[in-house]
């Protein structure tokens, strides 16, 4: 590992995947749902992508946003390279790639002075404190007033037991020699045998010995992006949204709008406890570890607006909807966190008969 890489996995590319909580339609539904303005259905917008791994993400966005201009960068040149070669496939003209890092970025002149959504998945748990302070003073500088941030990280609620384990691979894998690949399945093996042979940190924590199981079937670029950095940092929702309003953002809500229905994930009495809570960032927090969430996919605003009562009925009736899969009738079921729910057909039919025949608004 060359010192450009300042301590993040270079020996393995990150996998090519789509991350639909990063589309800026994805993004104005959440925020409709949370009674908020957002200016993201303008005729032309300017988005930027920080850590954008193989740039598969940017690409499908960009041809499928042809007004909006993307910008996205990363420190890896073999990432980078693909991300450009795919957009020339695909004859892209509102999608740039730079290969930067966090702390040069700013300095590219080819960018706009300031964006309307800025967005990074994955980013802030797997990088140092140094580069998570150069993404904060880039936020506050290249965010426009009213303009939307997207951010992914590891939640401390879930992961606090894995960070011994999460430890014991890394050591090992640091001792090893040859390829990564292999100095991670060793890694893996390692720490087995310590759980084979009763390790009480094994047994007082049977989540650790879950994610070790599942470890096993992932893919190893996965594992080597998601544990094998030298930097990684679950987060306490209220440490992040302290951080982040340095750059004098504030929390929207999740990405995830499934998440604003607290029936669909809380017990009543859990409910109880929740809206006990009057500040929402300790709501947040509290919200994680009734959960113990793992993940969060959250958006921050700088300069919030709440929609008025009569205006966000008219931002519900404006919001496009269409079917992400077929329906052929029949009884309509949920799944989320609390297990499957069944919805009323009555209620629900025909909403999804009348998406059948295409997208429709609200209205």
């Amino acid at each position: 590992m060359g010192d450009w890489t300042s301590g993040y996995v270079a020996d393995l590319d990150y996998t090519h995947d789509f991350f639909n909580e990063l589309a800026p339609t994805m993004m104005a539904m959440a925020a409709v749902s949370r009674g908020q303005r957002h200016g993201l259905n303008k005729k032309s917008l300017s988005y930027c992508e920080l850590g954008c791994g193989q740039g598969f993400t940017a690409n499908v966005l960009a041809a499928s946003n042809p007004h909006i201009d993307f910008h996205a960068m990363d420190f890896n040149p073999a990432h980078i390279a693909g991300a450009i070669e795919l957009a020339e496939e695909a004859q892209l003209d509102n999608v740039h790639f730079y290969e930067r890092s966090f702390a040069d970025f700013d300095q590219e002149t080819a960018l706009p002075e300031q964006f309307d959504v800025i967005a990074l998945h994955g980013v802030m748990s797997w990088v140092s404190r140094e580069n998570q302070q150069l993404i904060i003073d880039f936020i506050g500088r290249r965010l426009k007033a009213g303009g939307m941030l997207y951010v992914s990280f590891n939640s401390l609620s879930a992961w606090a037991t894995a960070m011994p384990l999460r430890r014991i691979l890394v050591d090992r894998a640091a001792q090893g020699t040859g390829p990564l690949e292999n100095r991670i399945d060793e890694a893996l093996d390692f720490a087995r045998q310590l759980e084979q042979a009763g390790a009480k940190f094994f047994r007082d924590n049977p989540s650790a010995s879950a994610r070790l199981e599942s470890a096993a079937s992932m893919s190893r670029n996965y594992l080597a992006h998601e544990l094998f950095n030298a930097d990684w940092t679950p987060f306490h929702f209220a440490d992040m949204a302290a951080d982040l309003s340095q750059a004098k953002v504030s929390f929207l809500g999740s990405s995830n709008i499934m998440e604003h229905l607290d029936d669909l994930s809380l017990t009543p009495q859990q409910i109880a406890v929740l809206d006990a809570q009057s500040d929402p960032v300790q709501r947040e927090s509290l919200r994680d570890v009734l959960i113990n969430e793992q993940f969060r996919t959250d958006l921050f605003v700088k300069g919030a607006q709440k929609l008025t009562e009569r205006g966000a009925i008219g931002a519900w009736f404006q919001t496009p909807l269409n079917l992400m899969t077929r329906y052929n009738g029949g009884q309509v079921k949920q799944n989320w966190r609390l297990g499957e729910i069944a919805l009323d057909h009555a209620e629900y039919g025909p909403i999804l008969e009348a998406l059948s025949s295409g997208p429709a608004t609200g209205a």
